[in-house]
């Protein structure tokens, strides 16, 4: 099957960005590795990778919010399993808690940027947004021992409800 050039390229553009977290989420601090996703998805600010940068543009280009939500939740699940992976509870709870910040509200003359403002707002008022807070959830340490208590085996179960989207290839 033959994929169009736009769509090859969209495809392109998204592994970078894949690329470009699976390789500094295991090197990097959280901090730094959380500025970064910032960088790219929330601020619009120049990012040290400047092959990811062009990558997020060139998705906003192609001018399908689907597939850049896409892009947003699947660089969310390769941020989160591998923190979970290592106890970075609190970089997960900080990755996820960045996107109610207000960095989409400033208006700007940029077309470019004020789409992209309203994709991440719409991404943050969607299903895939609230599968993230799920899984937050499992590490809110102001829970109180009670409540923990009785929503012990829901905890446990959340896990398994994010599988599904962590190897969602789109």
């Amino acid at each position: 099957m033959n994929r169009s050039q736009p769509e090859c390229n969209l495809h392109l553009a998204q592994q970078t960005i894949y690329q470009f977290f699976l390789g500094i989420v295991k090197k990097w601090p959280p901090e730094e590795v959380l500025l970064e996703f910032k960088r790219l998805f929330l601020c619009h600010v120049d990012s040290v990778n400047t092959a990811a940068i062009d990558a997020v543009y060139d998705i906003v280009f192609s001018n399908d919010e689907q597939e850049f939500r896409n892009t947003v939740k699947r660089s969310c699940y390769i941020l989160v399993n591998n923190w979970d992976a290592t106890r970075r509870y609190k970089a997960i709870q900080d990755l996820v808690l960045a996107f109610q910040d207000d960095h989409f509200s400033k208006s700007t003359i940029s077309p470019t940027l004020t789409r992209l403002h309203i994709w991440v707002k719409n991404f943050r008022h969607s299903s895939d947004y609230r599968d993230l807070e799920l899984f937050i959830t499992r590490y809110d340490e102001s829970r109180s021992l009670e409540d923990a208590q009785t929503n012990r085996w829901a905890t446990r179960y959340t896990a398994y409800l994010l599988v599904p989207q962590y190897v969602d290839t789109r």
